[in-house]
């Protein structure tokens, strides 16, 4: 799970699949769990990915009356109000809260009826990996590990069941993986704890092999491992390649072509980063108003970026400035960036005065990516901040 906010939002845990006939007992009992999940679940899942905001409340509303007493229309609620919130506008922490709250009650009911022990495995994992989602990003990282913890021990119980199923593969594998990036004192703390250690490698091997056999959260690992590459790796190749395939699938989530256009910018590869806006902004003329707008001022960021790393300064500065005065709301995060590169901009074309007006204005602010050190010797030598130190 993410110990960190960007990670944060790469969990999902369900999903659909069609096995073939004659399956081994491993595959039907991966069969028999999957069933679990209503289908109207999974397509409204499928709604959030493409998209489609407009269709998803009345989907999920609909799902919801038809499977009263099934947790999973109420975990993709849940996972969809989080992911919402973490990326694309901000919805009350009261809100998400209450979702969670219904969420842990229909497990509780399954419990009370008696439901079979690997189905209530497969319910409580998703739940704990939810609640870990949730607690990474509100910056909760101890509490966010042991809820993660937990989901490692209810997936024991399939394990132990004889399940070897690429699902169980998406979920171990962010665990390996995630709780490997923490700092080291939360690693021993979480040692004495009985907290499970993570591991990087093999959390990566997990993760390719759910990426890559054809199961319910096939996509979603992919989508883990962009972010992995991307942010964690810093292996662009491979981030650009994972990320070709999510488009594939998913050829109007306009965030998914964002990753690519980040990983072409981040990797230096620019004659594909200019491409890749060409392709976000055709399809963002096909999606039309319907677009987030964080999606849009986001897309205009790295837009800019391309320009300051092409060298074409006047027309980054005019990019940045018009993103800075666009009248809808940006994250502080965004907001933060865009000014920071504005600076940036204005110190390559002598506009010294300009420049450390900003830099000291975000002084006063939150330390975006450490950026308040960089700040701080700029003011101090006249150094110029390296544009690849600063690709966020």
């Amino acid at each position: 799970m993410r110990w960190g906010r960007l990670l944060a939002r790469t969990w999902v845990a369900v999903g659909m699949v069609a096995w073939p006939g004659g399956v081994s007992a491993d595959e039907a009992l991966c069969r028999q769990l999957t069933e679990t999940v209503p289908p109207c679940a999974v397509q409204a899942l499928d709604l959030f990915y493409r998209m489609r905001f407009a269709e998803l409340g009345p989907a999920l509303a609909a799902c919801e009356r038809a499977h009263p007493d099934n947790p999973y229309p109420f975990f993709v609620d849940a996972l969809t109000a989080i992911r919402w919130n973490d990326y694309i506008r901000p919805l009350p922490t009261d809100e998400i809260e209450r979702r969670l709250q219904v969420l842990r009650q229909k497990v509780r009911v399954m419990e009370q009826a008696g439901a079979d022990a690997r189905a209530l495995a497969l319910a409580r994992a998703s739940v704990y990996g939810l609640e870990s989602l949730w607690l990474a990003i509100r910056g909760d990282n101890f509490k966010a590990g042991r809820a993660g913890g937990r989901m490692y021990r209810a997936l024991t119980v399939l394990r132990d069941a004889g399940a070897d199923c690429p699902w169980m593969d998406y979920l171990y594998g962010n665990y390996d993986y995630f709780a490997d990036t923490v700092p080291r004192l939360l690693q021993v703390l979480g040692s004495v704890l009985g907290i499970p250690p993570g591991d990087r490698e093999r959390g990566l091997r997990r993760l390719q092999r759910a990426a890559t056999t054809p199961s319910l959260v096939q996509w979603e690992a992919v989508r883990t491992l962009v972010y992995i590459y991307l942010f964690y790796e810093h292996d662009y190749d491979r981030a650009l390649a994972w990320g070709r395939r999510l488009v594939a699938v998913y050829p109007e989530n306009l965030t998914h072509r964002l990753f690519l256009l980040r990983a072409a910018v981040h990797g230096e590869r620019w004659a594909e980063a200019d491409a890749l806006w060409g392709d976000w902004v055709a399809w963002a003329v096909v999606r039309g108003s319907g677009l987030p707008e964080i999606t849009w001022t986001e897309a205009l960021y790295w837009r800019a970026r391309w320009y300051m790393h092409t060298g074409q300064w006047e027309t980054a500065e005019r990019w940045l400035r018009h993103l800075l005065a666009m009248p809808q709301a940006r994250p502080p995060w965004l907001d933060a960036w865009a000014r920071f590169s504005l600076a940036q901009v204005l110190d390559a074309r002598g506009a010294s005065a300009e420049a450390e007006a900003i830099y000291r204005e975000l002084l006063r602010g939150p330390d975006v990516r450490d950026f308040h050190r960089l700040i701080r010797r700029r003011l101090r030598t006249g150094w110029r901040i390296p544009l690849e130190w600063t690709n966020y």
